[in-house]
């Protein structure tokens, strides 16, 4: 894993032995305004072959973490 732009944020990457493409994700985990002490985990999946850049799963995390922490 590796940690992304902002904190909380990170890109996992599965890697196989076998020569398939990687699973990637993007991963944010925030703390929920609505109930305190309860996070929520958002996961974006990169379908293979996407062209869609970094910048742009960062962004959504953002967005949704956005959502979260301010109810």
């Amino acid at each position: 894993a590796a940690a992304g732009p902002t904190d909380g944020q990170w890109r996992l990457e599965t890697t196989f032995g076998d020569g398939t493409a990687p699973f990637v994700e993007y991963a944010v985990v925030a703390a929920s305004t609505g109930t305190p002490g309860y996070v929520s985990t958002i996961v974006l999946t990169v379908p293979t072959g996407s062209s869609v850049p970094a910048d742009d799963y960062w962004a959504e995390l953002t967005r949704l973490a956005d959502l979260v922490t301010k109810g």
